[in-house]
This record gives C-alpha cells, structure tokens and sequence, in this order.
C-alpha cells in the first residue's frame, strides 16, 4: 500500500479541516474525495489498481460466510484489482469500465494512507446453446467458488446479509448499473449519452442536456392503536391471503412524502390520518426498481371501522402483539420459507387448506425494512415514543 502519489489529489486532501472548525473525522475527507472522483473519471480510472472490487456474476453477487464470534455471517467478498483481473484472465474474461460502477470511498488503514474506491463490477457471462447439454448454472457455480464464494440471487442476498452497509451497496450498485444499461439515447434529442466513470450522471452528446439516476420515493406506514398492543397490516392484492405487510405508498409529482403516506392509508384502508411521525431511527433505505423507502408511524382507533374494498388490497387486519410474534417465529423458523422468497411461500400457502381466522400468517423476511420495523415494534413496545 502506497502514499498518495497524485498532487491533485494530495493537495484536495491536505485542505479538508478548512472545512471543519468541529471535528478533524475522516469522513469530512470522504464525502470531498467521493465528489472529487465521482466527477473526475481519470482520477477516478487512476485508482482502480488500488481500489477494492465487488462483483455480480451475471447479476448476481458473489457472497462468502464469515464467521464472527462464532456466528456465521453473510459478507460481500472484496477483491483486490490484480487479483480479480488475474483470476478473470484465466476464464476468457476482461474487466471494461463500461461494467464498474463507483460505490463508495474505503477510508486509509491508517495516517498518510491512501484513499481507496469501492468498485463494483459486473461481469456477464455467455450463455450456452439450450441444446449444448452444458449446466450454465453449475459453470457459473464453479467459477463463484473459484473466486473464493457462492452466488445468490441479489433479492435473496439482501435478505441474508446482516450488514446494512453492505445491503446498501448491494442496492446502489444494482441501481446504478440498471439505469447505465437503460439510458444509453438522450430522451431529449435521441443522440447518445456520455457516462460518467462513477455512473453517477450522464450527459448528451448533442445537445448537452445532464441526466442524473432517478429515485422514487415511497412511503412506508406502521398503524398502531392507541394502546400500542395492536398493529394494522395488510394483506396485498395478488398475492396469498397469509402474507401481511405495511402499507406502501409511492409519492407523486409535487407531493410531500408525508402527505403520500396519508393518501395510502385513505386509499386502501378508508381511514383519514392527521398524526404522522417519520422514524428517526430509521434511515430511508434503497431498494429494487429506485425506491427509497421513508418509514412513517400513526396512531388510529381500534374502534374504527376499516374500508378496505377498494381493490387496493386483499384485506386488512389488527393483529395482536402475541400474533405479530408468532408470525415473526413462523416466517422465520418455517424450514420451507428459508429461503426468503415470497413467490416460494405463495406456492406452499396454495398447497395448504387455510382458515384465515385461525392459520398461519407470514409478514416481509428477515432483512427487509418491513420485517425489522414489525420485529422492532414486536420486542420494544415504547420504541415508537422514545
């Protein structure tokens, strides 16, 4: 591991605590060389060599277990660029920047230490013929644990890392490399699109117009009674009848994300809600297809009467904090769901003869917001009102 060798960059950096009269953190030093690179792609192409990597193997991420105070834990595997380079080299492969995306700024190991980038990178590989009687999933398999780990699919992946961190990366480097492969003509003009090296924003060749990735913003809300012994969740439309959530809501053009996550629980439960409240210790989270999940808190009357005909969704129900319980034990302890797929659960529930007032019930896995949100009001029953 080397000094910084570029002026530029040793200059930007030796001028950081200007802006801080509080704290000399690294993570002033981050967030400007995180700008710096993001903007400038041959400072950014310069640092690769001593950057980390991430991959997806054919949109899927390589993953290794690592055991942490006896526990075994899902981690992304990160890789050194000459490592990663060399092992791709020996399969017929060939890392291209048009594939990486800049994640995020690795703070030094220590004093006068570089700055490194966190890379990922997605490497596609060619599918064979349907009638070559080669497995492409056993080759993929095989390479994965050459590479030191195991493929899962992204979805299921975030559902069983622990990291928030890593899931975070996980999501921006999906969303990112979505939107590079999707935006390759200008909306405006058709003529073609320049990338930024970081895939952060693009501009048009032609008429000079700059594009930047999209986000849809979603409200996420948890109904309580006013005894906080009673939830309010519901049950999606199109899917089984024993699977709860809470209630989502994306935000329109020119609306407060507040005010969408009252537009939803009029839409789908007839009930109009004054007294929202954001979790503060919370953070909005990315998610597939651009979503950044706001999570909101309300309080309503038991007594009231639901309006859930709407066609917004398959039904809803209060359930008891005891319930909230069992449902959090059967989703995670029944053997058939640990594999974390809701799509698996429907054709199980399907096969099963169910009395909805009586049977099972299952809300979102483990590692979605919607699960930790239900656990947390589960276990800590003033969380909402600290």
């Amino acid at each position: 591991m080397k000094l910084l060798e570029s002026n530029n960059i040793l200059s930007f950096i030796s001028n950081i605590k200007k802006y801080s009269s509080t704290t000399s953190s690294y993570y002033v030093g981050k967030s400007k060389v995180q700008h710096y690179w993001s903007q400038n792609c041959c400072e950014l192409e310069k640092m690769y060599p001593k950057g980390k990597f991430i991959v997806l193997l054919d949109d899927e991420p390589i993953l290794q277990n690592v055991k942490e105070s006896d526990i075994l834990k899902t981690r992304l595997v990160k890789y050194d660029f000459d490592d990663i380079t060399m092992k791709f080299k020996e399969y017929g492969l060939q890392i291209i920047n048009d594939n990486t995306v800049f994640l995020d700024v690795l703070l030094p190991e220590k004093e006068g230490y570089d700055y490194k980038p966190l890379i990922g990178l997605s490497m596609p590989l060619k599918k064979p013929e349907l009638n070559s009687g080669i497995n492409f999933n056993e080759i993929k398999n095989e390479l994965a644990k050459d590479l030191g780990g195991y493929c899962l699919p992204s979805l299921i992946s975030r559902w069983t890392m622990e990291s928030t961190i890593e899931k975070n990366y996980l999501s921006k480097f999906e969303l990112l490399f979505r939107w590079h492969k999707t935006y390759i003509k200008c909306p405006s003009c058709g003529d073609v699109l320049i990338k930024k090296l970081s895939k952060v924003s693009c501009i048009c060749s032609n008429c000079n117009q700059k594009f930047y990735p999209t986000i849809n913003p979603i409200s996420m809300t948890f109904v309580i009674d006013k005894t906080n012994e009673y939830c309010l969740l519901i049950n999606p439309l199109n899917t089984s009848k024993n699977i709860f959530t809470l209630i989502h809501t994306f935000s329109n053009p020119g609306e407060s994300i507040e005010e969408s996550a009252r537009r939803g629980i009029a839409r789908r439960i007839g009930i109009e809600c004054n007294k929202l409240k954001l979790f503060v210790n919370f953070h909005s989270q990315p998610s597939i297809d651009n979503c950044l999940l706001f999570p909101f808190y309300c309080v309503i009357d038991k007594n009231i009467i639901l309006n859930d005909a709407s066609n917004e969704i398959g039904s809803a129900k209060w359930f008891s904090r005891k319930e909230i319980i069992e449902a959090i034990n059967m989703t995670y302890n029944d053997s058939l769901c640990r594999v974390f797929s809701l799509s698996t659960l429907e054709n199980i529930i399907k096969n099963r003869i169910i009395d909805i007032e009586k049977d099972f019930y299952y809300i979102p896995p483990p590692g979605s917001l919607s699960y930790s949100l239900i656990k947390m009001w589960a276990e800590h029953p003033d969380v909402f009102f600290v």
